[in-house]
């Protein structure tokens, strides 16, 4: 897998040479699997300095079934901060009201 600066490096260096002899060797394709943690897949994306990853089926037959990106990681991560936010505005409030409750009596 290529990311686009190095398909633009690629274009200005030499536009009119084709892009197949500077591909990376098929046999070292960085991909994921289905099973792959997201942990995995988040290591091996910043390892590589890449945005996106294919998911293939298995190893052998490499058949594509996705990509998954960065932000598709990020995705349930930034649910879950919105879900404390929610929940921590919730809670204050209800103290706040609780608090002032107390003063009434």
């Amino acid at each position: 897998m290529m990311d686009r600066n190095t398909l633009d490096d690629l274009a200005r260096e030499a536009p009119s040479q084709p892009v197949a002899p500077r591909l990376p060797d098929p046999h070292a394709l960085v991909c994921a699997l289905p099973n792959d943690t997201c942990r995995a897949v988040a290591l091996r994306l910043a390892a590589r300095g890449l945005e996106r990853l294919p998911v293939v089926k298995d190893s052998v037959t490499r058949e594509l079934v996705g990509i998954i990106s960065r932000s598709d990681l990020l995705k349930p991560a930034r649910a879950l901060h919105e879900e404390d936010v929610h929940r921590e505005t919730f809670f204050f409030k209800l103290k706040k009201s609780m608090h002032a409750g107390s003063y009434r009596d």
